[in-house]
């Protein structure tokens, strides 16, 4: 196994154990991500199920989703709903829900293969998420905000253009759909999001962001009335989340 590995122990193979070790050799070759020819990945202390189907969960998700969980602890704020927009693998929805059992988590994406590796993920897991085949982009309004809600979404954010200054494991083998928005509306799902979150009114509200556009980020949500945005720097260094605590506006 992998600790045989990296414990330098001497391994004895067999025609069966050869032909797999070189068909993982062969795909790795090809660049294929090491996550999706091992199908797992461990976030949050969870293992995860993950194939092309789903984004990797990236250690830059990880550490915010960690340190919105210790701040919602920190200050007694523990939500009752739950609501991830974008969900993929459910990494992030079931994060959450383990951590907040008192919660409902919900997780909405628009891929149904995306949302049985969630699913199969949260049942593995043993943690209760609705998870719910949505677009975000034409995600219906609720009829009333939901009572003490978190909202967090990592949607797709990094524009078209940029494909040429990206590595062939992630263009080549992770969901498209997953990752890009078009060059000229590269804030497009944030603007969607600015809506649900006027209407849902989360007490806590947290997105994952390209880099580049926390401005234009921060003022779609102001114009629905969310002030005073907390822009975190992840441990890149880079612009990664921007959150506001209760700040939305009164309807």
């Amino acid at each position: 196994g992998k600790v045989d590995i990296l414990v330098k122990k001497t391994i004895y193979s067999t025609p069966e154990k050869y032909a797999v070790w070189e068909n993982h050799i062969e795909r790795l070759m090809r660049y294929e991500p090491m996550q999706y020819l091992t199908e797992e990945v461990f976030f949050c202390d969870k293992r995860l199920i993950v194939n092309p189907n789903v984004l990797i969960p990236r250690p830059e998700t990880e550490e915010w989703v960690q340190t919105l969980i210790a701040r919602c602890y920190s200050k007694n704020t523990l939500p009752t709903h739950i609501i991830d927009v974008c969900t993929g693998s459910g990494c992030i929805a079931i994060a959450l829900a383990t951590a907040f059992g008192q919660a409902r988590t919900e997780a909405w994406d628009i891929s149904t293969e995306a949302l049985k590796v969630a699913q199969q993920n949260a049942e593995n897991i043993g943690v209760q998420v609705d998870f719910k085949e949505i677009d975000a982009l034409n995600a219906p309004l609720p009829a009333q905000p939901l009572e003490n809600l978190l909202m967090v979404s990592n949607p797709p954010y990094i524009p078209t253009k940029e494909q040429a200054l990206m590595q062939r494991n992630v263009l080549d083998y992770e969901p498209a759909v997953a990752l890009f928005v078009p060059d000229e509306r590269p804030c497009l799902f944030y603007e969607r999001l600015a809506v649900l979150a006027k209407a849902y009114q989360p007490c806590l509200l947290m997105v994952e962001i390209h880099e580049d556009f926390s401005e234009e980020v921060i003022a779609i949500f102001a114009e629905v009335g969310f002030h005073s945005p907390e822009v975190h720097i992840d441990f890149r260094g880079k612009a990664r989340t921007i959150c506001w605590e209760k700040a939305h506006s009164a309807l």
